[in-house]
């Protein structure tokens, strides 16, 4: 069984998303409500070289990693990479739980290739090798790859006997005929797609969707990829964009976590169209 035929049966629990605008509607009703009455909590300091993060799992132990961040990056222009985001805390938490909570999942993650874009420090693909993956790939741009490669190379000296890489894959490149064929992003048929929180404005949304269906075509024969996208709620607009354009070229379903998250984080689960 894949991941897309485990979600398959899971999807009375989620939420069908046809509809941007009204997708939207739906989302910030519930966000500006509750930014009135509760704060949005940061989640990691941006400041640190390195912090230690806990995951917290349901049932078993928490997973702890040091991630090395370099706040300067975010100084250039178009990097935001440089530091952790509170998104990649709510979706490591959401993959550790789940795993949790559900058996067929985390046999499916025995047996998965994963490839996360816009890695940034990678917490998010480090989690999953934690938890059992068999392959992982995290990417970024080049200007990433020397923090990214040492939170990887860090993770290596555990006791996962995963598969875990680091790869530089510019989303600027995607779609041009061939490059992607032999990398190391499509070296294997891809079984999960993971994007988190690489939407901060119009220009980069259709590199991003591009990106993530290019990646997402390299699933195996017989096979669906599926893809995970996580964004933190900020611009109502950019959001609405997002929304649309994935809605070109994949069927969309949002994930609920909780109350307290959903009201600032939106998980969505995406495959392509045929």
């Amino acid at each position: 069984m894949s991941f897309y035929d485990t979600i398959l049966g899971n999807l009375s629990s989620y939420i069908a998303v046809t509809d941007a605008e009204e997708e939207v509607c739906d989302l910030y009703s519930v966000y500006y409500s509750s930014s009135s009455t509760q704060p949005r909590s940061d989640l990691v300091d941006p400041s640190k070289p390195e912090l230690e993060i806990e995951i917290p799992g349901s049932g078993r132990r928490s997973i702890t990693l040091t991630i090395t961040q370099n706040p300067h990056i975010n100084n250039e222009l178009g990097q935001t990479g440089g530091v952790l985001w509170n998104s990649s805390i709510v979706l490591s938490t959401y993959f550790a739980r789940h795993h949790s909570n559900n058996p067929g999942w985390e046999a499916n993650l025995k047996e998965a290739n994963i490839v996360e874009l816009g890695s940034g420090c990678g917490l998010v693909g480090l989690t999953l090798h934690r938890l059992g993956a068999r392959r992982v790939v995290l990417t970024d741009q080049w200007r990433m790859m020397k923090v990214l490669g040492k939170n990887v190379d860090r993770a290596k000296t555990g006791r996962n006997g995963g598969v875990l890489v680091a790869a530089e894959y510019d989303w600027s490149t995607a779609g041009e005929k061939g490059l992607l064929r032999g990398s190391v992003v499509a070296a294997e048929p891809v079984d999960m797609v993971v994007v988190c929180d690489c939407v901060y404005h119009e220009e980069v949304v259709p590199l991003v969707v591009r990106a993530l269906a290019e990646v997402c075509a390299c699933q195996g024969t017989g096979r669906r990829a599926v893809g995970i996208v996580a964004q933190e709620l900020r611009s109502d607009l950019v959001h609405q964009a997002f929304v649309e354009a994935l809605l070109q070229r994949f069927t969309v379903y949002r994930m609920p976590v909780d109350p307290a998250t959903d009201a600032f984080y939106v998980l969505y689960v995406v495959w392509l169209k045929d």
